[in-house]
């Protein structure tokens, strides 16, 4: 038997409901095998531990204090006034609200501007920068493709220019 199934084999072998051909080979390799009996040894302390463990018997009203509590902190929950930050006066939150409000209109004013100067640049730019624009991935490519060595030989890559 290999450690892998011996291991799964181990609470059962604690509890007797091995038949004895298997309680046997579980018993040969632990004689053979440290590990094994070592996991082996820490089960039985675990189990050890809970035949240790005693019950907790909660006092006899514990029930009733527990809902008598629950319905003491629900009223006092309901009283208290809910602010997002506890420590904010409640005066100051309209100036806090006025003050996100002129944040979030000027962000925007910010993001309208530079969008309406990005569309004026695109107005005023030639068709020619524009085609020159597009092209510009390909005269990279070409820029590339002159250098490499080997293709020295082929007089067309030689013959081309950029305009």
């Amino acid at each position: 038997m290999r450690c892998h199934s011996i291991k799964h084999l181990l609470p059962l072998f604690l509890d007797g409901q091995l038949n004895e051909r298997k309680a046997l080979k579980l018993k040969v390799h632990l004689d053979g095998c440290p590990s094994c009996s070592q996991e082996l040894n820490l089960l039985k302390e675990a189990w050890d531990l809970l035949g240790k463990w005693e019950p907790v018997h909660p006092s006899p009203n514990f029930k009733a204090n527990f809902w008598q509590r629950v319905a003491q902190e629900e009223t006092s929950l309901e009283r208290q006034p809910v602010f997002i930050l506890p420590r904010l006066k409640p005066q100051l939150v309209p100036v806090f609200a006025t003050l996100l409000v002129i944040f979030i209109i000027s962000i925007s004013l910010v993001n309208f501007l530079s969008v309406s100067h990005i569309q004026h640049m695109a107005i005023l730019t030639k068709d020619e920068d524009i085609q020159m624009l597009k092209e510009l991935d390909l005269a990279e490519d070409f820029e590339i493709i002159q250098n490499i060595t080997i293709l020295e030989d082929f007089d067309i890559i030689n013959s081309i220019e950029l305009s």
